[in-house]
């Protein structure tokens, strides 16, 4: 499973549905970042996830 398929089951489930979801990949392609991105997925991060990052995310969600 993917973190984009995550993210949609995630999204279809109302008793998850209002979680943020940050997605965190080695994939550094750009339409797959963005299919995320539109997918509802707060924020994409790349592996290997660097501190700094998870902080950034973790102060605006």
């Amino acid at each position: 499973m993917t973190g984009y398929d995550l993210l949609m089951e995630v999204k279809k489930s109302p008793k998850l549905a209002h979680l943020p979801v940050v997605i965190a990949s080695s994939d550094n392609i750009p339409e797959r970042i963005r299919k995320c991105l539109d997918g509802g997925a707060k924020d994409y991060i790349l592996k290997p996830v660097k501190i700094v990052d998870v902080s950034r995310i973790l102060n605006y969600i």
